[in-house]
């Protein structure tokens, strides 16, 4: 109990400090335009997409979650993009996906990680952890790291490392 609590508290910041970073980055870019009126899936990769909305899931997760910390320079990270692509198409409907990237880490800039998803077509919600909070939530020191949360809010599991697709889509069916 004392965990999920702790765990619930942590996301949350995590939450507050990627929303502080996006609204901080907007304004030091000095783009303060609204997202572009593009399909659901595309504007998932918008970080301004992030709302309120987010805020009040990630307190109060209604549904399993996979969170991926990844950044471009990293090649096991690369390497694992098409199989988490394919888990977001598979269980995107039931399974919430962040894509969390590494700015900041070794230059790791929001432009180079969107011109990578992009190039590459990826669908999945990016997010990216500006002020480098939320990986050290989740106690992540190396990448990639995919950290599987069941509905309830309890971490169910925690791989470091690239993961092959079939043990990427097994950890997601245990937490469907």
């Amino acid at each position: 109990m004392k965990s999920k609590r702790n765990l619930i508290i942590g996301i949350v910041a995590f939450a507050l400090v990627i929303a502080g970073a996006v609204v901080l980055y907007q304004h030091l870019a000095g783009d303060d335009s609204p997202a572009p009126n593009l399909p659901q899936q595309q504007r998932e990769h918008d970080a301004r997409s992030f709302t309120t909305d987010d805020l009040e899931y990630l307190a109060a997760p209604r549904q399993p979650m996979v969170l991926n910390f990844w950044t471009t320079w990293c090649p096991a990270c690369t390497r694992m993009l098409p199989s988490l692509e394919a888990a977001y198409r598979e269980f995107g409907d039931e399974v919430r996906f962040m894509a969390i990237n590494l700015v900041g880490s070794r230059g790791e800039t929001p432009q180079r990680a969107m011109e990578l998803i992009e190039r590459e077509g990826y669908t999945f919600p990016v997010y990216f952890d500006a002020d480098s909070l939320a990986a050290p939530a989740f106690r992540v020191s190396g990448i990639p790291v995919t950290v599987f949360i069941d509905a309830q809010g309890e971490i169910a599991h925690q791989a470091v490392g690239t993961l092959a697709q079939s043990a990427l889509f097994e950890h997601i069916e245990s937490i469907r």
